[in-house]
């Protein structure tokens, strides 16, 4: 059995019930084996996700806001006590 692709991927936990999922597939050529091919994928993914601005960015594409502690929501409803909200 040959290794032609290594897929990897990970879930990141954005809070507020989202999370986003990270992934790359490597192609395994004839210079690098598949445990080279995995090793780099990992990394790939791992340095996006440790990206600093990284989270800010997904929250902020999402429409979610920033609060002053660094943590992000989604902007409240107009009708914050939700009294038209049947349940």
């Amino acid at each position: 059995m040959k290794v032609t692709g290594i897929e990897y991927k990970r879930v990141v936990n954005l809070g507020n019930f989202e999370s986003e999922h990270l992934g790359v597939t490597v192609e395994v050529d004839e210079e690098n084996t598949p445990e080279e091919a995995l090793a780099w994928a990992r990394e790939f993914v791992a340095n996006s996700v440790s990206d600093p601005g990284h989270r800010k960015r997904v929250a902020l594409s999402m429409g979610m806001k920033e609060d002053s502690a660094g943590r992000y929501f989604l902007p409240e409803a107009d009708n914050a006590d939700n009294s038209d909200v049947e349940l």
